[in-house]
C-alpha cells in the first residue's frame, strides 16, 4: 500500500529531528488512541529499537504509523489481504528487503532517504487483546510496533521456522524495552516452557 494511500489525519508527529534521526510519521487517526498519553514516545522507542537492530543507519530511514481504529483497519484487511475483519496490526512494506542494500547506498550518496512502509494500528482491537491476555496496553503496542516493523525488515511468520526466528527476536528487542516474553501467556495454560527469551 503506498503511504499516499493512507488519508492523513491533522494529528501528526515527525521525528526527523530527533536522536534516532529516523523521519517518522506519526498520524494519530482517532482520539481513542489518547488514552496512552505516552503513546509519541512509546512508538519512537519502540521503533528505534527495532529499526536499530537492522543495521543500516537510522539517519536514512523513513516510515509512517497510523493509528486508528477497527473499522479503517477491517477495511485495509479486506482490501489487501482478503480478510473482512479488522487485526491488531497491518504492514505495508514499500520496498524488498533484497532491494535495500542498492537502496541505502543510493541514500548514503545524496538519493532521498529509503522509505520503509507503513503500518497501522486498530485500537479496539489491540485493547481487547491486552485485556484477555493480561498485559497493559503499552506493552501490548511496543510489542505490536516491534512486529509491525520486522515486518517491513522482510520477516514473516507464515512457516512454523520463519514464526519462531520472529518471535524470539521479539523477545530479544522487547527485553530491551524492559518488557518480558509477550508470548508467555499461550503457554500458561498449558503448562509447557517457552524458551524465547
Amino acid at each position: 500500500m503506498p503511504s499516499e494511500s493512507i488519508p492523513q489525519s491533522s494529528v501528526e508527529d515527525d521525528i526527523s529531528d530527533s536522536p534516532m534521526g529516523i523521519d517518522l510519521q506519526i498520524d494519530v487517526a482517532v482520539p481513542l488512541w489518547d488514552k496512552i498519553p505516552s503513546l509519541h514516545a512509546l512508538v519512537k522507542e519502540a521503533v528505534g529499537v527495532a529499526l536499530h537492530y537492522s543495521g543500516y543507519p537510522l539517519s536514512l530511514m523513513e516510515l509512517s504509523c497510523k493509528f486508528t481504529n477497527n473499522a479503517e483497519s477491517q477495511q485495509y484487511n479486506a482490501e489487501y489481504r482478503g480478510q473482512n475483519k479488522p487485526t491488531n496490526v497491518l504492514s505495508f512494506p514499500n520496498i524488498e528487503p533484497q532491494m535495500y542494500d542498492d537502496a541505502f547506498s543510493f541514500a548514503e550518496v545524496g538519493g532521498p532517504r529509503v522509505m520503509l512502509g507503513d503500518v497501522l494500528f486498530a485500537y479496539e482491537t489491540i485493547a481487547n487483546e491486552a485485556q484477555s491476555q493480561d498485559k497493559t496496553i503499552e506493552h501490548h503496542l511496543s510489542h505490536l510496533i516491534i512486529h509491525g516493523v520486522l515486518h517491513l525488515l522482510g520477516y514473516d511468520h507464515i512457516e512454523e521456522e520463519d514464526a519462531r526466528e520472529m518471535e524470539a527476536l521479539e523477545c530479544v528487542l522487547l527485553a530491551q524495552l524492559n518488557i518480558d516474553n509477550p508470548y508467555a501467556y499461550e503457554l500458561k495454560d498449558e503448562g509447557k516452557y517457552d524458551d524465547r527469551k
